[in-house]
């Protein structure tokens, strides 16, 4: 009897733990923003994946089973929201009732259930460490799970064995996907650091070319693009190579970087700027129609024009940029015309004077 409940009971720590990975994956590919939608979703997979559990649970006489449905709530509670393990809870409850039949085992593991729902879900709520989040949820689920099931196997033969095989496994599974849990969130904030990482340039952190096409790619294409108004702007600091030369390449990095932020504190939030390369810079403007977008341009100049950059205590310098803008329109139909529309305007720019707007 103790040898089958041990390994039932790692079977259903398996089930978990590939459950868990397997939703790490899929989370992986998509940010999870917290939302009643969400919360709805993840309650009810959780739910579900608490019913999986149900189903390869260890029998212990013909109303009682084991297993550790009692992870996926304070799962939930700790790492979703109280709202998710309520649901969670109560799917199972509803699914031990229904799949296993009415009887006194069912109902005193639904009411157990609900109960580690409610104290889970207000346990995850506070301000504790989630150290000992887990230890206070864990806690509560073994003294509710521990009595109900010690007062429903009074007549199973070792029933001491049994629940203190069974609590010992809740403990050590709870520690183990506890660690294992810490771990995945902090794979997952190097990953998304390294994708952040990826889509930006690494001097100024704005977007990289690659990034910036693929976004404007995205905007254009025939389910979001059509009918809507964006602009391009196509921006090159005036004589960088003599700040380069004369003050070093360390300081023409300082002008960079400086001029990046005043681009961002120009930009609105929708607006997505780019570093090309060298000293050149593009900003695409959503919604923007071709006359707002020289306004939006000429206050960059001015912005810039107007700004000290200072590159030591004893040394700051003035410098100007020229812009070229370029709007959609029925001879500008795609991305690619839009970049070339706008660079040819930057040219003139350039060759006629410079710290200028133009548009062709």
């Amino acid at each position: 009897m103790i040898f089958e409940t041990i390994r039932g009971l790692f079977v259903n720590m398996t089930i978990l733990t590939s459950f868990i990975m397997f939703g790490n994956m899929i989370m992986q590919e998509k940010h999870i923003i917290k939302s009643l939608r969400n919360n709805i979703t993840n309650g009810i997979l959780s739910g579900i994946f608490g019913c999986v559990l149900m189903l390869f649970s260890v029998p212990i006489s013909n109303q009682v089973i084991l297993d550790f449905r009692y992870i996926p709530v304070v799962i939930m509670a700790i790492y979703v929201s109280s709202y998710a393990a309520a649901e969670t809870a109560i799917i199972m409850g509803l699914f031990r009732l229904a799949y296993f039949g009415i009887n006194e085992a069912s109902v005193s593991a639904f009411f157990v259930i609900i109960m580690l729902g409610i104290v889970s879900g207000a346990i995850g709520r506070t301000k504790l460490s989630i150290r000992d989040k887990w230890i206070l949820c864990i806690g509560f689920s073994i003294i509710v799970a521990g009595y109900s099931i010690y007062t429903l196997i009074y007549e199973t033969e070792n029933r001491s064995y049994v629940l203190l095989v069974f609590l010992s496994g809740l403990v050590s599974v709870s520690v183990l996907m506890y660690y294992f849990l810490e771990f995945l969130n902090k794979f997952n904030i190097k990953i998304e650091s390294i994708r952040n990482d990826a889509e930006k340039d690494y001097l100024t952190g704005l977007k990289n070319p690659r990034q910036f096409d693929k976004i404007l790619k995205s905007h254009l294409n025939t389910d979001t693009g059509a009918g809507k108004e964006m602009a391009l702007l196509y921006i090159d600091i005036d004589h960088f190579k003599k700040i380069n030369d004369q003050y070093g390449h360390s300081s023409g990095d300082i002008v960079l970087k400086e001029l990046g932020m005043i681009f961002k504190n120009l930009a609105r939030s929708q607006d997505i700027i780019s570093r090309r390369g060298g000293e050149e810079f593009t900003m695409l403007l959503v919604d923007c129609q071709l006359e707002q977008a020289v306004a939006v341009a000429e206050r960059i100049r001015s912005a810039v024009e107007n700004s000290e950059f200072r590159l030591s205590e004893q040394c700051s310098i003035h410098i100007t940029v020229s812009i070229g803008v370029a709007a959609l329109e029925p001879s500008i139909p795609d991305g690619v015309k839009l970049l070339e529309q706008a660079d040819k305007a930057l040219y003139q720019a350039k060759e006629t004077g410079r710290n200028k707007v133009v548009v062709i």
